[in-house]
Order: C-alpha cells, then structure tokens, then sequence
C-alpha cells in the first residue's frame, strides 16, 4: 500500500488497501497497522480521557507540563529538534524534545523537565511497551501531517494540549477532533490519521504527545 501512490495514485493505493482487508490482512482500509496487529483488542479510533486513569493524572499535572515546555520554548538557540518525517507535507516543520523512548529516559531532557518525567515515570502503563515514547511535539503554523498509520494497535496515543491555536485538528479514521488546552485526546493511530495546523502569526504550538499503551481488552 505504501507504493501505491507512486504507482497509480490515491484509487490504485485504496484498491490496494480493500484487497488486503478482504484476503484477512485487516479488518478495516482505515486501520493499517504497519508492523502488529492484535486483533483481540477492541477497534476504534478515539478514546475518551476519561476512561484512562493516566489520562487524567497528565490533566492534573497540566499546569506544570505546561510550566517546563515554556521553559523550553524559551531557550536561546531552542531546545526543540526537527522531526524528520515522510508525513510533513512540503513547507511544513515538526520537531520535539524526547523525554523518553523505548522505556528509556533521555536523562538530560528528562532533568530539564523534572516534573513532566515524574508525571509520566508514575504511571507504570506509559512506559511499559516497545513502540511507546513520551515527548513534547510542536507543529509550525500551516503544517499539514499527511494520513498515515502508526505500527501497532497495541498502544495509544495519548496527546496533552499545551498551548493549542484555533484550528488545529487531526483526524483519525473518518472522525476529526480539535486538540484542547490542559485536555487529553486520546487515539489509535494503527487507523490512518492526519494533522494540521492553520497559517497564524503566533508561535507554533506545542502539544505533548506520550503515547499509552493498552495491553488487554479490559480498561
């Protein structure tokens, strides 16, 4: 499938998609798991903050997550670091701060931000699956994320709006949700999803984004 726009556009990448659901690789074109697919667990591509305890905890912790990547917005020479990635459409910018990455912690941003990694180092569930990390992410105004699927439905993503522009709004699936200040938006992303922030004068915005990870069925 990933071929398939060089091949023969957006009809030949989507035929492409309907034959492997068909032949059993998944159960829906929209949900695409690049690398596991688990299907025991439940499909569908946004979750509610309030049914995940480590989802409120980071919406306590709000104003201290907050605190620190102001912190980090405001460092002489920047501290946040391009993201390389296929998905950013031509004139667009993603770049973070990893705070942590496969269960392992980046000591020195980790020290930069003490009480985010402490926010997220007690919740047992946020580090404890291969595919996870935990960072701040910001996209440039006009950035369009382009649809895509993450590698596994074993996890999800957990996205703490910090300071978030009117506008900014990702869709997952066939359903679109705008990011909020100090509220969790919690989603799938093995379902193809896509992110985009309008054109606008102020800063970019930086959004936490630690993903989650939902070993089993049972919430």
């Amino acid at each position: 499938g990933a071929a398939a726009p060089r091949l023969g556009g957006r009809a030949e990448e989507r035929r492409v998609y309907q034959l492997a659901m068909e032949r059993g690789l998944w159960r829906s074109t929209l949900q695409r798991p690049l690398e596991h697919y688990a299907r025991s667990l439940t499909a569908r591509p946004f979750w509610e903050a309030s049914e995940l305890p480590e989802a409120a905890a980071l919406q306590r912790a709000f104003p201290a997550i907050l605190a620190e990547c102001n912190a980090l917005l405001a460092r002489r020479g920047g501290a946040f670091a391009p993201y390389r990635s296929r998905v950013v459409a031509a004139g667009g910018a993603w770049s973070d701060v990893q705070l942590f990455g496969g269960c392992r912690a980046d000591a020195e941003h980790c020290a930069a931000c003490p009480r985010t990694a402490a926010a997220i180092a007690a919740q047992p569930r946020l580090n404890s699956v291969v595919h996870g990390s935990h960072f701040f992410s910001r996209l440039a105004a006009g950035t369009h994320l382009e649809a895509h699927c993450g590698p596994s439905n074993s996890r999800l993503r957990c996205h703490l709006g910090l300071v978030v522009p009117a506008g900014a709004r990702i869709r997952v699936g066939e359903e679109v949700r705008e990011w909020r200040a100090g509220e969790c938006l919690v989603f799938d992303d093995s379902y193809e999803h896509e992110a985009r922030r309008a054109p606008s004068r102020p800063a970019p915005v930086p959004v936490h984004a630690p993903p989650r990870p939902f070993p089993s069925d049972t919430l």
